[in-house]
């Protein structure tokens, strides 16, 4: 009978444990991305019931509370045209024209194949008195579909309105240089807070209370509430009681930037920069769907003096969001924030998607007769292609062969413009 040698032993015993501790590593990595996607999935089941909730809300004339929901949809889910589309409904009801073409131009922005919404912005712009991109939009819509008979009277209307038929923008609208900001919000919610506003700088800290309590009592199940009395803690000085305040607000929106945003300065003024990046990485660690606090968790880490720190942070969002432009983005900002201009231009280079769309019909017409109408044509990119063109141009007419016309085939008298 053989006995195992002292070394071997120890050799074996050290394997045993290290395979051990591996497997124990991989378990708690494997349970938190299990948790982490639960609670993705947790959050965005509940985002979701949002809009069904918002559109019973609409349909029963409580704009405010739909409003609130619909804002935190857009702040969950930003790249979601449902969103915009429903907010643009609602701004629309409460006569914020402004608002509702903003809105519909964020959902055409996420999904350009919504070619319907056209129409409807073409309405909204020629009530603001953008009436170039009205026409635009509405002969747009034409093209997708010619028995289109509201884009059609709104292309009639605004071509009557450029001949100078009707150059009187409409007087019912007022445009806001505030369309964004929490005073414009519709309903009551905006003189709620401008009231809410006027008590804090008066410093009356108890009657802001008041406004505070009365909005979580109105709105309940929102962010409002909550938020509010957050700001007025920590307005008055009790930064424990803010951040208990902004933490529950979060609860109901998780994805707020507001509350986010209110956070990040209580953050930085308890413990500085790295605290303040440190609550914004973990915020994202617990969403990993959300990266709005990375970018500006890379900011804090380079406010810090650390940049490797600030380059991880920034740079987990290719991993977060394999499928966006987003991430390219805001690298490429960072880059130039830290001076590395050439990597910024190499990595906003490889962000970039190029579209082509096809214009034809009126809208071609349109555009050809409004270039026509221009004197003199100004290259500042692309004047020695210009150039070669023009001499192609020239050479092939003296040999006979550049006189087709747009459209006919192969042309000399034209070239690319890009």
């Amino acid at each position: 009978m053989s006995a195992a040698l002292p070394g071997s032993r120890r050799r074996r015993t050290f394997a045993v444990a290290v395979l051990a501790a591996v497997g124990v590593a991989a378990a708690i990595y494997g349970s938190w991305h299990l948790v982490a996607r639960y609670q993705t999935r947790r959050i965005f089941a509940r985002a979701h019931q949002l809009l069904d909730v918002a559109a019973l809300e609409l349909s029963q004339d409580r704009i405010e509370p739909a409003f609130l929901h619909l804002l935190a949809y857009t702040e969950s889910f930003p790249d979601d045209a449902d969103g915009w589309i429903a907010l643009a409904d609602l701004r629309a009801k409460a006569a914020q024209f402004q608002e509702a073409e903003a809105a519909l131009t964020q959902a055409l922005q996420m999904d350009p194949r919504r070619e319907h919404l056209r129409t409807r912005r073409a309405s909204l712009r020629s009530r603001i008195g953008r009436h170039h991109g009205a026409l635009v939009d509405a002969q747009a819509a034409l093209e997708r579909d010619p028995r289109d008979t509201e884009a059609s009277l709104i292309v009639r209307t605004e071509l009557a309105r450029m001949r100078g038929a009707d150059a009187t923008p409409p007087s019912d609208v007022e445009l806001s240089a505030r369309s964004s900001a929490a005073e414009n919000w519709p309903g009551k919610l905006g003189p709620t807070i401008r009231d809410f506003l006027a008590e804090l700088r008066a410093q009356r800290w108890s009657n802001a209370t008041r406004i505070s309590r009365s909005a979580r009592e109105t709105y309940p199940d929102t962010m409002l509430g909550p938020w509010l009395e957050g700001i007025v803690a920590f307005s008055a000085g009790d930064l424990r009681t803010a951040e208990d305040r902004f933490q529950e607000a979060l609860k109901v929106s998780p994805r707020s930037h507001r509350v986010i945003t209110n956070l990040i300065v209580l953050w930085s003024r308890e413990g500085g920069p790295a605290s303040t990046a440190d609550h914004l990485v973990a915020l994202a660690e617990r969403d990993p769907g959300f990266t709005y606090p990375l970018p500006i968790a890379a900011r804090a880490w380079l406010e810090a003096s650390q940049p490797r720190q600030a380059e991880q942070t920034i740079r987990r969002m290719f991993s977060l969001l394999p499928d966006s432009s987003l991430p390219y983005r805001e690298a490429a900002t960072f880059y130039l924030l830290v001076d590395r201009a050439s990597e910024a231009i190499s990595t906003a280079a490889d962000g970039i998607a190029h579209t082509i769309w096809r214009v034809s019909g009126a809208l071609r017409d349109s555009l050809v007769a409004a270039m026509a109408a221009v004197p003199e044509l100004y290259i500042a990119d692309g004047h020695h292609r210009a150039a070669s063109a023009a001499r192609a141009r020239t050479e092939r007419r003296e040999q006979g062969r550049g006189g087709a016309r747009l459209g006919d085939g192969a042309d000399a008298s034209t070239f690319l413009a890009v």
